[in-house]
């Protein structure tokens, strides 16, 4: 196996995942470079309107969940009048 990704960076515990990849209905698991999925999530982000409205909803829904979790332990300006 090589030991870096193909855009050249390395292949170490905290730069690499593995992922199951499904292909010709047989599945392998494979590296995944962390710097290249970000970079490339990053890219897909700035240039595809429909993914990053996707991806704040989900941040916008995650941020109500924990919000709600929390209530007790925190002051709300709506209790403080």
């Amino acid at each position: 196996m090589t030991q870096r990704c193909k855009h050249g960076h390395l292949y170490t515990d905290k730069n690499t995942r593995w992922i199951a990849q499904t292909r010709n209905g047989i599945t392998y698991h494979a590296r995944q470079c962390k710097t290249c999925h970000r970079n490339r999530t990053n890219l897909k982000y700035r240039e595809d309107p429909a993914f990053r409205e996707q991806t704040k909803a989900r941040g916008r829904a995650l941020y109500e969940k924990r919000r709600d979790a929390t209530v007790p332990r925190r002051r709300r300006m709506e209790h403080v009048q």
